[in-house]
C-alpha cells in the first residue's frame, strides 16, 4: 500500500471513528438528550446526498432524494417522543461535527474506489482507521479524563461492542459497501438504526414496542428501497451495455 493511501486511510479513519463517536459521546456527555442526538445524526444521509456531486460526480435522483427525506421522516416518528431539549451550545454543535466528519469521510473513501481497479483488503484498511483513530483519543481521554475508568461489566461490554461489533464488523461492512454502492445510498441504510434498535429492545430485554415503532420501521424500510431500491437494474443494464459494446467491437 502506498504511503499516500495509507495517509488517505487514515484520515477516513480518524472522521469516520474519532471525529463521530466522540462528537456524538460527547454531546450526549454535556447534556443533550440521546434521542436529539440521533434526530441531528439523522441528518447525514441528506449531508452527503448533497456533497456527492463535489466529491465523486455521482448525482441523486428525484427518487433517491424522496427516500432520503422519507427516511428522517421514520426517525422522527420513532423518537419524537424521546426529543427533549438541554445541553450547553457545544453540546449542540458536536451533532453536527459527527454528521460533516462521518459523510466526508465515506464520501472521501467512495471518491477513492471510484479511481482504481482492485481495492485492498478490508482487514487490513479498517487497522489504518482504528489505529490513526488512537492516536487521536488517546491524548484526548488523558487530558479530559486522565484515563479515568471504573471497570464494571457494563463499561467492559461496551468497549467489547464498540471495539468488534462497531469498529469492525459495522464500520468494515460500510466500507464494503462503498465499493459498490454510490455514498448517499450507503448513508441511507442509518435510517434503519432507530426503528431496528426498538426492535432488538423489544427481543432481547422486552421493551414495549408500539404502533409508532412499528410505523418508524416501515417507513424506514421504504425509504431505503427508494433509495438503493434501484443499485441492481442499474447495475444490470451497465453491465448489459458493456457486454453489447464488447459484442459490437
Amino acid at each position: 500500500m502506498a504511503p499516500e493511501e495509507i495517509v488517505r486511510h487514515a484520515l477516513v479513519g480518524i472522521l469516520a471513528h474519532a471525529a463521530w463517536l466522540a462528537a456524538v459521546l460527547g454531546a450526549i456527555d454535556l447534556g443533550i438528550s440521546a434521542g436529539l442526538a440521533a434526530f441531528i445524526t439523522a441528518l447525514q444521509p441528506i449531508m452527503t446526498g448533497a456533497l456527492s456531486v463535489s466529491f465523486t460526480g455521482e448525482r441523486v435522483t428525484s427518487r433517491q432524494w424522496i427516500g432520503l427525506l422519507l427516511g428522517l421522516v421514520a426517525v422522527i416518528v420513532v423518537i419524537s417522543d424521546k426529543l427533549v431539549l438541554g445541553g450547553t451550545l457545544t453540546a449542540y454543535l458536536l451533532p453536527f461535527v459527527a454528521v460533516a466528519a462521518i459523510s466526508v469521510a465515506s464520501l472521501i473513501d467512495r471518491q477513492t474506489e471510484l479511481g482504481r481497479d482492485q481495492a485492498p483488503p478490508v482487514v487490513p484498511t479498517t487497522f489504518i482507521h482504528c489505529a490513526a483513530s488512537l492516536l487521536v483519543l488517546t491524548p484526548l481521554a488523558f487530558i479530559l479524563e486522565g484515563f479515568e475508568a471504573r471497570f464494571t461489566g457494563g463499561l467492559i461490554f461496551a468497549v467489547f461492542w464498540l471495539a468488534i461489533i462497531v469498529s469492525l464488523a459495522a464500520y468494515g461492512l460500510m466500507f464494503v459497501l462503498l465499493r459498490e454502492m454510490p455514498a448517499a445510498s450507503v448513508a441511507s441504510l442509518t435510517y434503519l438504526s432507530p426503528p431496528v434498535t426498538m426492535l432488538i429492545a423489544f427481543l432481547a430485554f422486552g421493551e414495549a414496542l408500539t404502533a409508532i415503532d412499528l410505523l418508524g420501521l416501515i417507513i424506514a424500510a421504504a425509504a431505503v428501497w427508494l433509495t438503493i431500491g434501484n443499485e441492481s437494474t442499474v447495475k444490470k443494464s451497465s453491465s448489459g451495455s458493456c457486454n453489447q459494446e464488447q459484442k459490437l467491437a
